[in-house]
């Protein structure tokens, strides 16, 4: 058998057998827009569940006695991108989530938390995906990317999740992915500067999102007891963002996410594949 041979047969072998070499499946990393980009979200003065055991749109969330604290939101999209940030002026990937802030007064909604509430901010060669929100009681975003093939994490396979953050104030970070239909947050939590984890070797906590959700707020303990080598089927990747209590000026600014995980083989291209060494190991058997 020459070296080309066996060279294919062992690809055809380690493809048949379900394992692949890591690939770049996502990346935000570059000069998207020509200037910066803020959407703005709606009001949210109708009512819809806050909590457990609140429905109202105007009320005392914080416990200050001001009741006319608000609630802001951009409804979680799933399935189709911003149709405001695409275009002429964004060249980036395509991009969905959503967010929700809880402000005190509409002084604070109209003024502030709204012009505030989520930017694509143009920073040279690498823009700025940029959730900041000010004069706020709590806000949550999510923001996802498609991946480009369906994969899986594998430890020690070349699968990594990584994103930079240019800056980090009064909030914590953490990656999501969605494999299988489910979403999953990380144990680990992103920190100013670069950020590579072996996604297959930590831990991540299942949290409950739907397409249209109003209040993204995240389990205030989430149970991180899903093992990263079981994540398998993931279609989107992000971060989501959190604000650190009744704080001003939260953000966690990131210009670079990227995903490498392991491919899952096509059923179809397994087969042949699987066929193709068979082949050749019966015409070896033959000369033999």
């Amino acid at each position: 058998m020459s070296a080309k041979q066996i060279l294919i047969l062992t690809a055809a072998m380690a493809i048949s057998a379900g394992t692949a070499q890591a690939a770049v499946v996502v990346e935000y990393s570059g000069d998207y827009v020509s200037a910066s980009r803020t959407f703005e979200p709606a009001h949210a003065n109708t009512a819809f569940v806050l909590e457990s055991s609140v429905t109202a749109g105007n009320m005392d969330y914080n416990g200050d006695a001001d009741t006319t604290d608000y609630v802001l939101f951009r409804a979680l999209n799933l399935t189709a991108p911003w149709s405001d940030a695409m275009g002429a002026n964004y060249s980036g990937p395509a991009f969905y989530g959503g967010f929700t802030i809880f402000s005190s007064g509409t002084d604070h909604v109209s003024r502030n938390a709204r012009t505030d509430a989520f930017q694509i901010s143009n920073s040279g060669a690498s823009d700025r995906i940029r959730p900041v929100v000010r004069n706020v009681i709590l806000a949550t975003s999510v923001f996802l990317f498609n991946t480009s093939s369906v994969g899986k994490f594998e430890s020690g396979a070349g699968n990594q999740l990584q994103a930079n953050v240019s800056q980090l104030t009064s909030a914590t970070g953490q990656f999501i992915v969605r494999a299988g239909g489910s979403f999953y947050i990380s144990q680990s939590t992103l920190i100013a500067g670069s950020n590579t984890i072996d996604p297959a070797t930590i831990n991540w906590a299942a949290i409950s999102l739907t397409d249209g959700q109003k209040n993204l707020l995240l389990p205030a303990s989430p149970s991180y007891t899903v093992a990263g080598s079981t994540l398998t089927n993931i279609t989107q990747f992000g971060y989501v963002q959190n604000t650190a209590g009744n704080t001003s000026g939260s953000v966690v600014e990131v210009d670079l996410l990227r995903a490498n995980i392991s491919l899952i083989p096509e059923p179809a291209m397994s087969g042949v594949l699987a066929l193709g060494a068979a082949g050749l190991l019966a015409r070896r058997r033959r000369m033999v």
